[in-house]
């Protein structure tokens, strides 16, 4: 813009009220478009339902139907004081060990809307599966509205209803829940994100969750490395406690896309870290032992940028398991690999 153009545009009248009026229409179809799309994600997983729905006399508890007529019901835990939630961590103790969250954050997470419980229960009360997510808010973008994240934590279900739907159910409940709070917080939620092991690949990729991976300048596919921050620190020092471990980064693009920049692959996984790994100032002795916290996680973001340096045209893409398998065969004839993560089972 020459300086004509740039004095004419600043002083004609209405310019800079008629520029923000563009800007709000252009978030605000932004918006709408990533409701839509998550609303799309939301009617593929109904598509994949096993079971017959229907309201209940309950508010908010919805009837689920087994083509056997078993008679199931789901809902999201909304009170911390709710019998069900020790229910649910006795449930996470016997699958997690001295690993799973303690009774009293469990309900604290769920008092301060943190973490989103989502449960199904059988016809004599008891959870039979549940589900843990959060809903993450990203770091603001000049451009770009509000947005936000669904992190999946995990699926639990007893050994007797597994690979009966239970999981699906439980996704489009926690999804219909974020759905709902984007709308009235004005986000346009990005995706769905999480981290696996070795062995529940197929299980994330049935929910539409894909390992993320790279093209080198030679063509050979990398699996991008991502490495879970530790949970716990220091309260006096904010040192960590253990050391950090290698997952399976696992993401669902709600628009559809296989594609995305690495910058904004950072990005997502800037706000894993700091929004579902990091803490408050408050939860530690000092604003010292605090900070220590934040300076490990930007560790592990660094060592993660890192990481993407040597993707082609700073592009990243997602593979599930058979995608992987067929991309595979057709480097082989070329001389080229698939690199994979290798990540250590308990």
């Amino acid at each position: 813009m020459n300086e004509f153009e740039r004095r004419s545009s600043i002083d004609l009248p209405g310019y800079g009220e008629a520029m923000e009026a563009a800007r709000k229409k252009e978030e605000a179809e932004a918006v709408e478009t990533a409701h839509r799309n998550m609303e799309g994600f939301i009617g593929r997983l109904e598509s994949l339902s096993k079971f017959k729905k229907a309201s209940t006399t309950e508010e908010g508890v919805e009837s689920l139907r087994s083509r056997e007529d078993e008679q199931f019901f789901v809902k999201r835990i909304e009170n911390h004081n709710d019998p069900m939630v020790r229910e649910i961590w006795q449930m996470m103790r016997d699958e997690f060990g001295d690993e799973a969250d303690p009774l009293y954050w469990v309900k604290e997470s769920i008092k301060q809307g943190i973490n989103k419980y989502d449960v199904i229960t059988g016809p004599d009360g008891k959870i039979i599966s549940f589900s843990n997510s959060r809903y993450l808010e990203m770091d603001p973008v000049d451009g770009k509205p509000p947005e936000s994240l669904v992190y999946m934590a995990f699926i639990l279900t007893d050994e007797e209803h597994r690979r009966q739907g239970m999981a699906t159910e439980l996704n489009r409940k926690l999804s219909q829940g974020a759905l709902e709070q984007a709308k009235q917080e004005g986000h346009a939620v990005r995706g769905m994100v999480g981290e696996s092991t070795e062995t529940s690949e197929k299980f994330w990729n049935k929910l539409g969750e894909k390992r993320v991976y790279f093209e080198d300048g030679e063509g050979n596919i990398h699996e991008v490395p991502y490495k879970a921050p530790p949970c716990d620190y220091d309260d006096n020092t904010g040192e960590p406690l253990l050391e950090g471990a290698l997952e399976h980064l696992m993401v669902n693009m709600f628009d559809g896309g296989g594609e995305l920049k690495a910058g904004d692959l950072v990005r997502i996984a800037k706000t894993i870290y700091f929004e579902e790994y990091g803490a408050e100032p408050e939860d530690y002795a000092s604003k010292k032992a605090w900070q220590r916290t934040q300076e490990v996680l930007v560790g592990y973001l660094r060592e993660f940028e890192q990481s993407l340096a040597g993707a082609k045209d700073g592009r990243v893409f997602l593979m599930s398991e058979a995608e992987r398998n067929q991309k595979e065969e057709s480097l082989k004839s070329k001389g080229k690999e698939v690199v994979e993560v290798k990540i250590a089972e308990e």
